[in-house]
């Protein structure tokens, strides 16, 4: 699933996407995209945390049900488009940036490569269930789990 991840928005997208990556994307994220497939693969390529405009509902009930954390921060998606937004802009842009996040503080801040915070924001905070859903791996491993408490 990693080769083909993301491949008809950018065919580049899995060359570029690292373990861990933190994926940003603009508005609508996730869109006709109803199948479990669309959140598994980004898992597949190492992506834990989507950060987006705003998403489908249906996109982020199958990412939270398969592991995928996927946020709306549309003042993040803003400042980072003014950032890195030019005329020959590939679509998918490596900022180099490192991302800290606090989802029990619900905030986010963004470091340059000397560790300069040059981003300071604030995202949704998660209820309880799907952060419970989230550490572990899926509602299948969260079921999973609870069955075995029994």
């Amino acid at each position: 699933m990693k080769a083909i991840v993301m491949e008809n928005y950018d065919p580049e997208f899995s060359r570029l996407v690292q373990p861990d990556d933190v994926v940003v994307a603009g508005a609508n994220f996730g869109t006709g995209s109803s199948r479990e497939q669309a959140a598994t693969a980004l898992l597949a390529a190492g992506v834990r945390l989507v950060v987006c405009e705003s998403a489908s509902e249906t996109f982020k009930r199958n990412a939270v049900n398969n592991g995928l954390l996927v946020l709306e921060s549309p003042r993040l998606v803003q400042w980072l488009r003014k950032r890195f937004q030019s005329p020959d802009a590939a679509p998918t842009i490596v900022s180099g940036l490192d991302a800290h996040v606090g989802l029990v503080a619900g905030k986010i801040q963004l470091t340059d490569s000397s560790g300069t915070s040059v981003y300071d924001g604030d995202l949704p905070r998660i209820g309880k269930a799907a952060q419970e859903i989230i550490v572990a791996g899926g509602l299948e491993n969260w079921v999973r789990a609870r069955m075995a408490a029994q």
